[in-house]
């Protein structure tokens, strides 16, 4: 083919079948990004969830004005899928600061092993004075660079490496047992601590999986994802730190808060994307702190360029007095001898309402109980409580009469339906 005709060719194909041809591809990546359960690589489809709508909606005003219609239509609600998304990230913070808990600051910086500059990111520690620090892909050479940390914070654990793996913690509050743990068949370290606060022991887990750039590597960030629950109990206050290499969005991230019951500290304050800090308009939200339902959020906000390819990421906090009510939940592993103990009833032998949450490996076959169960159990009057379940890991949440409850959980479990209980609320 030589150069004339090859123009010809493309000269063939009319601008607007090559701007509906793009955004078909934007519309086939919006689906494709509810499917991260099935495939590593449909997973990374989840992660960019604001280019589509951006540029879905572009689409669709200017094929609107132009009058093709039908066309804009169709992208404008693709656009509108990905904006069910991104929006709720906007809304459901909880900021209002508790009289009496000081508030406390935690920066996670992913430092980069050969790109980031010691001299920027001192500065920045030293301006955004945090009490809690965790660095990541931190050597040994930034080890030293950054030597003056120990004077600021003398709490501190470290385990570098020349890889991008290694991690350290550093706290101007004492710590307590705090130890590095590489989790089976990972190869890459972690961090748990537990911080010494005025308010409460705060416990910490700092991480960073592989990221997903091939099969294996997806397959071993997912086994770390599922092994971190083991270490995080949401009934203490606890933050959970790390470039965890997933986005809100991801199947494996919103299976990581429903599996630990902790929060996204985004909530609230939207999409704040932290990584490539050289390409905008791909910018990601990968480094995350996420933390326990009695932690709130005062402030996140992402920090400024020290060089590195990801952005710092700060979060103002303060730990809440739990509820008389709140401070009922129990998190314990199933065993239904425990359904015949007071343990795991209310605090009267009257009608107390109950809620409760529990995990469920066989979903098909859990529903089709709960269904039957659902004929037996006598809900008290006005309830709003329910007993039902989700796709794939779900979540069993309810409120009903405390009999009830227990008939329920017994039935359930006589089955093998609950591998072990969450969570159990007395009111």
């Amino acid at each position: 083919m030589n150069e004339n005709s090859s123009g010809i060719l493309r000269g063939s194909i009319p601008p607007w079948t090559l701007v509906k041809l793009a955004g078909a591809v934007f519309c086939a990546a919006t689906l494709l990004g509810f499917s991260g359960r099935l495939s590593w690589i449909l997973d990374l489809f989840s992660h960019f969830r604001v280019q589509y709508l951006l540029v879905l909606t572009l689409f669709g005003v200017v094929l609107l004005i132009a009058g093709r219609r039908k066309a804009a239509f169709i992208f404008l609600g693709f656009a509108f899928i990905n904006l069910t998304q991104v929006v709720p990230l906007y809304f459901g913070g909880q900021n209002e600061p508790p009289a009496d808990s000081p508030p406390l600051r935690a920066v996670l910086i992913n430092v980069n092993t050969r790109l980031g500059d010691h001299a920027k990111i001192s500065e920045f520690i030293r301006e955004t004075n945090p009490d809690i620090i965790v660095l990541e892909e931190i050597s040994s050479k930034w080890l030293s660079d950054l030597a003056w940390l120990r004077t600021s914070y003398p709490h501190s654990l470290a385990e570098p490496r020349d890889d991008n793996f290694g991690i350290a913690l550093f706290s101007r509050l004492a710590l307590d047992e705090s130890s590095v743990i590489n989790l089976p068949g990972i190869g890459v370290p972690s961090i748990l601590a537990v911080v010494k606060t005025e308010k409460a022991d705060l416990h910490i887990l700092a991480t960073h999986p592989l990221p997903p750039v091939s099969s294996e590597y997806a397959r071993l960030r997912n086994d770390q994802l599922k092994q971190l629950p083991k270490y995080v109990n949401s009934a203490q206050p606890t933050l959970l730190i790390g470039d965890l290499n997933l986005t809100p969005w991801s199947y494996n991230f919103r299976k990581l808060l429903r599996e630990t019951g902790l929060r996204d500290s985004s909530q609230g304050f939207g999409v704040q994307p932290s990584w490539p800090n050289n390409n905008p308009f791909l910018r990601i939200p990968l480094d995350h702190i996420l933390h326990s339902p009695d932690i709130v959020v005062l402030r996140r906000a992402i920090g400024p360029d020290v060089s590195s390819d990801h952005f710092p990421v700060v979060v103002d906090f303060a730990i809440i007095e739990k509820s008389a009510a709140l401070n009922s939940w129990r998190k314990v592993e199933f065993d239904i001898s425990l359904l015949d103990k007071d343990g795991l009833r209310g605090p009267s032998d009257g009608k107390v309402a109950v809620s409760y949450e529990f995990s469920i490996p066989d979903t098909d076959a859990c529903r089709a109980e709960i269904k039957a169960i659902d004929k037996t159990v006598q809900f008290m009057p006005g309830s709003r409580g329910r007993i039902g379940a989700r796709k794939g890991e779900c979540l069993c949440i309810g409120s009903t009469h405390q009999d009830d409850f227990q008939y329920v959980l017994r039935a359930l479990a006589e089955k093998s339906y609950i591998a072990r209980i969450i969570e159990c609320h007395f009111e």
